[in-house]
């Protein structure tokens, strides 16, 4: 349940950030962090 939420935030996120390089490396970092 709450990995499908982080897939649909992740998706909508990466849609977003497709031309703001600086904010998708940030969340790719946070995921990192995360794992």
């Amino acid at each position: 349940m709450i990995k499908e939420l982080f897939q649909s935030v992740k998706s909508h996120f990466l849609k977003y950030a497709s031309s703001l390089k600086v904010e998708r490396h940030l969340f790719l970092r946070l995921e990192g962090s995360m794992m």
